[in-house]
């Protein structure tokens, strides 16, 4: 299941349930409520339900892009440039990710490195990719890295290519 229709579907219920309550409401005494303060109330009803979900691990859309740390040590180097082990994640907001670390093996400060990254679906298919990028990679040091996975049905990836100048 898509996790904005996942979303869409607890905000429909949740709707339905504080419309249900505000209907009994207005039968049962004299009060009525304009429909700008029911909205918002139903948006922020949305939203504490999302958020409760992302924080206590009952994001549902994170079975297609599983984020347990399963590290990839397959380590590539480049430039100088040396994968030491990249993995899923979760970032800020319950985004998903794609976090790693990078070592500068060169005696080379490099004013940029990006890392290019791409995306596959449940069936190995490339649909997508992301990337991370950083200026001023000093030598002998180590970078993390974190690139944004936006696309709902990537369900695994691959670090591509390490590019510096």
């Amino acid at each position: 299941m898509n996790y904005l229709i996942f979303c869409l579907i607890v905000g429909i219920i949740i709707g339905i349930g504080i419309f249900t309550i505000f209907t009994i409401i207005e039968n049962f005494t004299d009060k009525k409520f304009d429909n700008s303060s029911i909205f918002f109330l139903l948006l922020l009803a949305m939203y504490i339900t999302v958020h409760f979900l992302n924080d206590y691990g009952l994001d549902i859309y994170n079975k297609y892009f599983p984020t347990n740390k399963t590290t990839s040590k397959v380590q590539t180097e480049s430039n100088g440039l040396q994968l030491l082990e990249s993995y899923k994640c979760n970032l800020d907001y319950g985004v998903r990710g794609v976090c790693g670390i990078i070592k500068n093996n060169s005696p080379y400060t490099y004013s940029y490195v990006q890392v290019e990254i791409n995306l596959y679906d449940s069936n190995g298919t490339l649909i997508g990719s992301t990337l991370s990028n950083i200026n001023n990679f000093r030598p002998n040091h180590n970078w993390k890295f974190k690139a944004i996975v936006l696309d709902y049905d990537a369900y695994s990836f691959k670090v591509e290519n390490i590019t510096a100048f």
